[in-house]
């Protein structure tokens, strides 16, 4: 991943991010309704959002942290908006309501948690 920076951060809490897909799409006026997002659109308005598609690992040096730190991002996905920094999309983000997703495979054998979110940019 070129050119990002060298630590990922949504939240506060430090990504390890495996990839990441960023595409333009027309802004939208973003309206928080208790756990959900209504995104409402402005004809004319020439602003343009990321929307990026996240995957990577949850990582821990123990079961209890290793479940901490995925409790952690389960807590932000809450439809509110936090700060995210990669060196190339900073900005203000949500993550949209329903795409945060785990991979709970049995063959990593405890030792991480592969993730997926898409985050949409809030202007």
């Amino acid at each position: 991943m070129a050119n990002y920076g060298s630590t990922i951060t949504y939240s506060g809490l430090t990504l390890r991010v495996t990839n990441i897909n960023a595409i333009k799409v027309p802004s939208t006026v973003k309206q928080q309704m208790g756990k959900d997002v209504v995104e409402i659109r402005i004809l004319g308005r020439s602003v343009q959002d990321w929307e990026l598609s996240v995957t990577g690992l949850i990582l821990g040096d123990s079961l209890s942290e290793l479940s901490t730190n995925r409790a952690a991002l389960e807590t932000a996905d809450d439809a509110d908006v936090h700060a995210y920094v990669d060196g190339i999309h900073d900005g203000n983000y949500i993550i949209v309501p329903g795409s945060l997703k785990f991979d709970d495979k049995d063959d990593t054998n405890g030792s991480h948690y592969n993730y997926f979110m898409t985050l949409k940019q809030k202007q």
